[in-house]
C-alpha cells in the first residue's frame, strides 16, 4: 500500500504545486489540492491489494497457529473439518471466507467511487 501511495504522489503534475505556490497556497493547501487527489486512487488500489493478501495471510496464520480456544477462526475450522472428512462444513467455511473477502473488496471499490470519483474507470474504458 505504501508503494502505490508513493507512486501516486510521484505522479503529481509538477506544474500544479508551482501554480499553487504562485497563488500563495500553504504547504497544507498544496497537499490537499494537488498531491492528495493524485495519490488517493493509488492508495485505494494499494488497499485493495493489501486486503486480498491480508485475507490469505489471516487464513495461513489461523491454519498454522496452534490454539486451545473453542473457536480458533475460519482457517482452523476449514483445516479441521477437511481433516475430519466433514467436507460440507469445510466448503461452507470456505464460502464464508470468500464472501467476506469479496464484500470487503467491493466495499473498498465503493469507497474509491465516493472518495475519488475522478479516478474511477468504467468498464470498457481503455485509457
Amino acid at each position: 500500500m505504501l508503494v502505490t501511495t508513493v507512486d501516486g504522489l510521484a505522479a503529481v503534475d509538477p506544474e500544479q504545486p508551482k501554480l499553487l505556490r504562485t497563488l500563495d497556497a500553504s504547504r497544507w493547501q498544496a497537499f490537499r489540492f494537488a498531491e492528495l487527489p493524485a495519490a488517493l486512487p493509488a492508495a485505494l488500489s494499494g488497499a485493495r491489494i493489501a486486503l486480498a493478501v491480508g485475507v490469505i495471510g489471516a487464513f495461513i496464520a489461523e491454519t498454522s497457529t496452534p490454539t486451545s480456544q473453542a473457536y480458533a477462526g475460519l482457517g482452523h475450522e476449514i483445516v479441521t473439518d477437511a481433516g475430519g472428512f466433514q467436507t460440507p462444513r469445510a466448503y461452507a467455511a470456505t464460502a464464508v471466507l470468500f464472501v467476506f473477502a469479496v464484500a470487503c473488496f467491493y466495499a473498498l471499490a465503493l469507497a474509491e467511487r465516493q472518495l475519488a470519483p475522478w479516478s474511477v474507470r468504467f468498464r470498457g474504458e481503455t485509457h
